[in-house]
Parts: C-alpha cells; structure tokens; sequence
C-alpha cells in the first residue's frame, strides 16, 4: 500500500488482503518456526564489531521483521520532502525506496519534490 501525502489531500493505492493467512498447519511450518527463531535471535544480537549505530539498525530492522512474520503487521515507513510524504507499507515497496535513496544520494529529495514517477 503506497500513500501519498500532498498538501491537498491524500491519494490512497492499496492491495487488501495481502497480508492476510498463516503458516500453522502447512507445509512450511516447521521452517517458518526457524525462521521465526533466527530473526528473534537476530533482533538482539549484539554483533561486537559493528558500530553503535548499526547495531542499533541491525536491531530495529530484525524487529520490523520480527512484527511482519509473528503477527502479521505490515512494515511501515514515511519519507517526508517539502510538498508532502510518500507512506510504504511493504517490503518490496521499502527495498525499492533504499535502493532509489543509494542511488539518487544527495538528490534523493529533490527528486522526490519534482518527479512524480517516485509518488
């Protein structure tokens, strides 16, 4: 589900449903249990070699995880630009958003004031 913002109002696309189901009774339980209990585990490794603040989003990340695979919460971030903000509700749609701000850097901002494509 994208939202987006503008000064004027809010345009909503969503997809219903989609994190809708469960894992109990199929195939795949036994492996998602160990995927649960790995993220677990991962969401508050200390990782000794890591710098403070990426442990700290090592953590964070693990968590927002953790939230989507146990209890079924979809992700959630808002990237806020002069002129509004952009909500992401689902992995694909955050993967996308990092790998546009590694790309873009330093115009990541005006890009999204000016290029609609990104909305």
């Amino acid at each position: 589900t994208i939202n987006v913002q503008k000064p004027y109002g809010t345009t909503y696309l969503s997809r219903p449903g989609i994190y809708s189901g469960s894992w109990d009774g199929s195939e795949w339980e036994i492996l998602m249990d160990e995927v649960k209990q790995r993220i677990a585990e991962l969401s508050v490794e200390s990782g000794h070699h890591m710098s403070k603040k990426s442990k700290k989003q090592q953590r964070s990340t693990f968590r927002d995880f953790m939230s989507t695979i146990v209890d079924d919460e979809p992700p959630e971030e808002v990237v806020t630009f002069r002129g509004g903000s952009v909500k992401v509700t689902s992995w694909k749609e955050i993967v996308q958003l990092n790998f546009i701000r590694h790309c873009l850097q330093g115009g990541f901002q005006i890009q999204m004031m000016m290029n609609e494509t990104l909305h």
